[in-house]
C-alpha cells in the first residue's frame, strides 16, 4: 500500500531539485507544493472534516499565513472538489493519507507500494503532530548551509533580519525531534556529491522492503517529464531546469561585503519569547553551524552585530499579525514578537 512522507525545510534549501530526484525511481512519486499538510488544524481530522478550509497558526516570519494550492491538484490527478470528497470519505486522518498516496501512486502509474512525497517548505509547522500521529509516519529535513540560504533569500529580496529568523525558526522547530528514526535529516552539500546514492538510499530505508538502485533513480531522473510541467521556478534560482544534469546551488560567490556581514552574526539566536509562542528550540547560529557540520571558522570572535527589522517589515509583520487575528489564527502581541524575534 502506498505511504505518504512529509518534506519540509527553510525556504531556499534546495528542496525543489530533490523533489525532482524523489519523483525519478518506480515507487516514489513527488509532486508540487500543496500546502496542506502544515495545517495543523487537519490533525484534529473530526474537526477538520466539518470545516476543512480552517487555518492554523503558522511560525514562518516570511510568510502570511497557511494558502492552500489547490490550483496544483491538476497535477495530482484532482480536482478541489475531489480531494474534499477524499477528506469527507475518510474516518481518520490516516485513512485520508492512505486514500491520497494510493491515488497519486496510481495517477503516476507508480508501484502499489510506492512513497508518495510532499514537498511544502512549511510541512515543518507540523513536524510534532505528523511523527506522534503514526508510527509509520516519516519526515525529511532538507538544511543547507546558512550562509548560502541567507544570500539566496536575499537575491530575493528578503532582509538579513528575516532570513536569520526564518532559518532558525525552521531549524528550531525540527530540532526536538532529531533523535526520532522517522526523521531523515539531509544535507543538501552531500546530496549534490551523491544525489542518485542519496535518494535511492532514503526511499530504501523509508520503504523498509525495496532495493532501488542509484541507477534507476538516474535514468528516472534524466527522463522525468512530469517534474519538467509541473513545478515552477524561480529565475533567480541557481538550479531552475530539470534533467540537465545536478548542479551544486554552492557555487555562487557570495559577495565579500555580504560575507563580511555573515562574518558576524554568529551569536544570534531566536528570543526567548518568540521561541515560546511557537514552540522552537533556541540554538546560536554558530552553534547550529556546528552540529549540522558547517565551517564556525569563518565566524568572527567579536560576533555581536545587531539585527533588527526595518520599518517596511514591521508594517508587514503588523498586517501578517492582523490577518492572523481575523482569521483567528495568531494574536495582536505577535506582531512585536516578529519584531524582537532575535536575542
Amino acid at each position: 500500500m502506498a505511504k505518504l512522507a512529509l518534506i519540509g525545510c527553510s525556504p531556499s534549501s534546495g528542496s525543489t531539485m530533490f523533489a525532482d530526484l524523489l519523483d525519478s525511481s518506480e515507487h516514489s512519486a513527488c509532486g508540487p507544493e500543496l500546502e496542506f499538510f502544515c495545517n495543523r488544524n487537519l490533525f484534529e481530522f473530526k474537526r477538520f472534516k466539518a470545516s476543512p478550509r480552517t487555518q492554523s497558526e503558522l511560525f514562518s516570519i516570511g510568510s502570511t499565513g497557511i494558502f492552500p494550492r489547490f490550483e496544483r491538484l491538476k497535477h495530482y490527478g484532482l480536482a478541489e472538489s475531489e480531494l474534499m470528497k477524499m477528506v469527507s470519505a475518510s474516518d481518520s486522518l490516516n485513512a485520508f493519507q492512505r486514500h491520497f498516496a494510493a491515488h497519486f501512486a496510481s495517477y503516476r502509474e507508480k508501484g502499489d507500494d510506492s512513497i508518495v512525497f510532499e514537498k511544502t517548505p512549511q510541512n515543518a509547522n507540523s513536524i510534532d503532530l505528523w511523527l506522534n500521529s503514526s508510527n509509520e509516519n516519516h519526515f525529511v529535513f532538507l538544511y543547507r548551509d546558512p550562509f548560502y540560504v541567507f544570500n539566496s533569500l536575499m537575491n530575493r529580496g528578503w532582509s538579513l533580519y528575516t532570513s536569520v529568523v526564518t532559518w532558525l525558526s525552521y531549524l528550531g522547530k525540527v530540532l526536538p525531534h532529531f533523535d526520532n528514526p522517522r526523521l531523515h535529516g539531509i544535507k543538501l552539500e552531500n546530496l549534490v556529491e551523491d544525489p542518485f546514492g542519496i535518494t535511492s538510499e532514503l526511499i530504501n530505508n523509508i520503504h523498509g522492503s525495496l532495493d532501488i538502485s542509484p541507477e534507476q533513480v538516474r535514468l528516472g531522473y534524466e527522463n522525468n517529464s512530469y517534474r519538467k510541467q509541473s513545478s515552477k521556478r524561480k529565475a533567480e534560482w541557481e538550479v531552475n531546469t530539470v534533467t540537465s544534469g545536478i548542479m551544486n546551488p554552492n557555487a555562487k560567490v557570495i559577495a565579500e561585503t555580504r560575507l563580511a556581514l555573515f562574518k558576524v552574526i554568529g551569536k544570534q539566536k531566536l528570543g526567548l519569547s518568540y521561541a515560546e509562542r511557537f514552540a522552537l528550540e533556541v540554538i546560536p547560529l554558530r552553534d547550529a553551524c556546528l552540529m549540522l557540520g558547517y565551517d564556525v571558522d569563518r565566524f568572527s570572535e567579536s560576533s555581536d552585530l545587531e539585527l533588527a527589522p526595518s520599518t517596511k517589515e514591521r508594517i508587514k509583520f503588523f498586517t501578517k499579525t492582523v490577518r492572523s487575528v481575523v482569521t483567528r489564527t495568531g494574536n495582536l502581541g505577535d506582531s512585536s514578537l516578529f519584531s524582537n524575534a532575535l536575542d
